[in-house]
């Protein structure tokens, strides 16, 4: 891989490519740039024409296909696209559209650097986050392994830090970078993903790719309220982000055994928090604590006395309210009302899913969509590398979730046990769900999870658990204590797909 310093490329210039991979003139524009950079990291003229092209590369890199981006990697394109990933030029300033850019590859990788558009989101991002302003946890396992050594080097090495302040633009050149958002309480993707971690959680607290994840999402909201002016923390807890914040304070998260560097973390918030709650610090340093301490675990003396009117509701929700099972996130018990003087505001749910259509019944029973359903779901099983047939599926999926919301409650069993509910399980015996779902699906599936955790013994939570499971990988869910909490007629089905060494019914 290459180090830093002005490179060279041996293709020969390709006028008629149309393909910016294998077309030797932008090749050589590019490699001069970044060679011009490396001389003269404030010079404007280069400075324009870099943004020019960082932004050409990043846009290339979604439009390739997964199963040849290492080959790509590998090749001149990909020399040239490290020289400029390790030039430091994320630490210029961006522009309003690079920002409005750098948001959407946000989205995307936040779908999970594993699947083909997150990695791909990745490689673009990398182009416009300063080293110390992004971190892929769990690195090492979750990134492939043409890709490890250059985020490494240029994201988790001191030598990077080095060179991007080496090629900080000065004060009178330019404010200083904002290429992440550094305010987490106006960033509307990361406020996304937390509550679609902590909805995601309560349904399958067992999956571990969920659990990482929120593990770094509540640290960073642990050190985001240390950062709060402390005439502000009222205001930050009554916005999108306190809604957020007791989303994940009210999912049951706090039951995860802490890591080594957790429980560190802890005792340095509780040395803050014994200076005094009266204090703005030690606010503060508990509204983080509450992340960690599970229900039952920390209970403040006189707490309704020595908490502020806006916190105690909340805190007395989740620490001194007994109860069997997590709360649904975002909620509060209605047996357990909270003084109307304090209420907490309510949490902001994404738009619903959009409404079954009027003849949603009628379509239960029709044969010709029946059997386009059965047919699909065996032409993906013969070859699921047909894009076509997967469009249409995942067409035809979003239609069979939004019938099964439309299914009156006391016809569930018998709809499932009918034509329509072996067809359902046709499909979810082809492992369609393992395909990466789009961001419109993501957002599907973290309203069907919202939905499910009113509870599975009601019909509502059960209609979206039917719709839920067309989404979840096989063995990517579980849910505790199935044989209680399902159904008899759905359960054998549910352990046959999600849990292992079990076969489909026939």
């Amino acid at each position: 891989m290459d180090g830093g310093g002005p490179i060279k490329i041996s293709s020969t210039p390709d006028t008629n490519s149309q393909d910016i991979a294998t077309d030797g003139v932008f090749l050589h524009r590019l490699l001069g740039c970044v060679n011009s950079y490396y001389i003269d990291p404030q010079r404007p003229d280069t400075i324009t024409e870099i943004r020019q092209l960082r932004w050409q590369l990043s846009e290339y890199w979604l439009t390739v296909d997964y199963g040849r981006l290492e080959q790509i990697y590998g090749s001149d394109f990909g020399q040239c696209y490290r020289a400029l990933l390790k030039s430091g030029v994320q630490a210029q300033t961006l522009m309003p559209e690079e920002q409005h850019w750098l948001r959407s590859l946000s989205e995307r990788v936040g779908e999970g650097v594993e699947q083909p558009d997150g990695l791909k989101a990745l490689m673009a991002a990398m182009l416009y986050y300063p080293p110390g302003k992004m971190r892929v946890q769990n690195a090492a396992e979750r990134l492939p392994g043409w890709l490890l050594p250059d985020y490494q080097a240029v994201f988790e090495s001191p030598e990077a830090l080095a060179v991007i302040a080496q090629h900080q633009p000065t004060p009178s050149s330019a404010p200083a970078p904002v290429a992440a958002p550094t305010n987490l309480a106006e960033d509307m993707v990361f406020l996304n993903r937390m509550l679609g971690c902590a909805n995601l959680y309560y349904i399958d607290p067992d999956e571990p790719s969920i659990v990482e994840e929120l593990r770094q999402i509540r640290r960073q909201v642990a050190e985001f309220w240390l950062s709060v002016p402390g005439d502000r923390v009222e205001a930050v807890f009554n916005s999108e982000f306190g809604n957020r914040y007791r989303a994940l304070l009210q999912c049951g998260f706090q039951n995860e055994p802490l890591q080594d560097e957790e429980t560190a973390f802890v005792q340095a918030l509780s040395q803050r928090v014994a200076a005094g709650l009266e204090q703005p610090d030690g606010i503060k340093a508990f509204l983080g604590v509450m992340l960690y301490y599970p229900p039952g675990k920390m209970q403040v003396r006189d707490a309704q006395t020595r908490l502020p009117a806006w916190l105690w509701p909340d805190y007395r929700t989740v620490f001194e309210v007994t109860r069997s099972e997590p709360l649904v996130p975002g909620t509060v018990p209605t047996s357990e009302p909270v003084p109307t003087q304090t209420a907490s505001p309510v949490v902001t749910a994404p738009p619903p899913i959009a409404p079954p259509p009027t003849n949603a019944i009628e379509k239960l029973e029709d044969m010709v969509f029946l059997n386009r359903l059965l047919g699909l779901t065996n032409l993906y099983e013969i070859d699921p590398t047909d894009t076509a047939i997967a469009a249409e599926l995942r067409e035809m999926r979003s239609q069979v979730t939004q019938l099964w919301l439309s299914v009156p409650d006391d016809r569930l069993e018998a709809v499932f046990n009918s034509e329509f509910g072996r067809r359902y399980g046709s499909y979810l015996r082809c492992g369609f769900q393992r395909e990466a779902l789009t961001p419109e699906e993501t957002q599907t599936l973290q309203q069907l999870a919202q939905q499910v955790a009113t509870g599975l013994e009601k019909p509502a939570g059960l209609r979206a658990f039917l719709g839920a499971m067309m989404y979840y990988p096989p063995g990517k869910m579980k849910v505790g204590n199935a044989d209680q909490r399902l159904p008899a007629w759905l359960l054998p089905t549910y352990r046959a797909v999600f849990e292992e060494g079990a076969a489909l019914p026939a």
